[in-house]
């Protein structure tokens, strides 16, 4: 696959500063044909909000992947054992991005 074509399509904002969030098939090729370790946290969706993705994408260094189910966010599967491991022992995803620099 083209590195452009990896970019348009793996990724929600391809800008320079546009974060690391994997769209589905970025998911499913970092999952399934990379074989990357991942981790899954649950999303509390009451305080999950635009500005959260927001958060998201200035602060977490690796990728990352939402999981909906009917609009609903579910999961965030993180890349990055490091980001994970903190985002858990904090336990709320919005005290974390408030802590992580």
């Amino acid at each position: 696959m083209d590195v452009h074509v990896a970019m348009k399509t793996w990724w929600y904002n391809i800008r320079a500063n546009g974060g690391l969030r994997l769209t589905e098939l970025g998911y499913f090729t970092f999952k399934k044909v990379m074989d990357l370790e991942s981790y899954s946290m649950e999303i509390n969706w009451d305080t999950f909000d635009r500005a959260t993705i927001l958060k998201l994408d200035r602060r977490l260094q690796m990728p990352y992947y939402i999981e909906v189910n009917k609009k609903i966010p579910k999961n965030i599967i993180f890349f990055g054992a490091r980001e994970a491991m903190l985002a858990k022992l904090y336990g709320d995803l919005n005290k974390f991005l408030e802590n992580y620099k």
